[in-house]
């Protein structure tokens, strides 16, 4: 059965990038599980840092719905390869108008190809996409910094998340000083806190303008933060 883990920032915090090594470290920890990673926003941040030259997104691939193409192979023609599958997000007015049995089929297609799928979704996504994606994902991973209105964003989004028991969060961009203190402080949360993640400019430096991913990196403490908090993430 295929599982589907959507990290989601209601304010900017770095979720992309959380959410992309997450995958990559996943399907490095497990090579016999396929994995895709399918942005959900109003443009592709992805791209640009990989330098990508494919310009497919997935949006592209809901042309040929209920054609005698829509078959698990059609995936192959909109992937772009990095150890795991990325599907880039379109811009929002690309998006095609959303429906239910379309965006049914598309998971289910999806769930024929990959075992697991992570979504980084953004707020810049329409909200339609948006809802389909979390109402549908077995875990919705909050990323959040450590300052008072990223803080209140998540409290506040979360609060009117229709499904609680799906939410667990961390924190992004931690300074390594700050990291027991915040731990402790918020243990006993309203949501399950899975950790911190310190903060690494360099190492993302080089995934952002060497489109070299932190999590092919070595030493770096990022990598071994989001390591330790991977089996709370994809646990069944």
């Amino acid at each position: 059965m295929t599982q589907i883990i959507s990290f989601f920032s209601p304010k900017t915090a770095g979720a992309s990038s959380v959410s992309l090594n997450a995958a990559l470290l996943v399907s490095a920890h497990y090579p016999d599980k396929s994995v895709a990673y399918i942005e959900v926003a109003g443009w592709s941040s992805q791209r640009s840092s990989l330098a990508a030259t494919h310009q497919s997104t997935w949006s592209d691939l809901l042309a040929f719905h209920r054609t005698d193409e829509w078959l698990p192979n059609l995936l192959n023609r909109g992937k772009f390869s990095l150890g795991v599958d990325v599907f880039f997000s379109p811009i929002a007015s690309a998006y095609p108008d959303f429906e239910k049995d379309l965006s049914a089929d598309w998971l289910k297609l999806l769930s024929q190809k990959y075992e697991v799928v992570v979504l980084d979704i953004n707020n810049a996504a329409p909200g339609p996409w948006q809802e389909f994606y979390l109402s549908q994902s077995d875990r919705v991973v909050g990323v959040v910094t450590p300052d008072p209105v990223s803080i209140t964003a998540w409290k506040d989004w979360s609060a009117n998340f229709a499904k609680p028991e799906k939410i667990s969060w961390m924190m992004n961009q931690v300074a390594r000083f700050d990291q027991k203190k915040l731990q402790v402080k918020f243990t006993h949360s309203n949501y399950k806190f899975i950790g911190t993640l310190r903060s690494e400019p360099l190492k993302f430096w080089y995934q952002i303008y060497q489109s070299f991913p932190v999590a092919w990196q070595k030493k770096s403490k990022f990598k071994k933060d989001l390591n330790i908090l991977l089996p709370q993430i994809f646990q069944r």
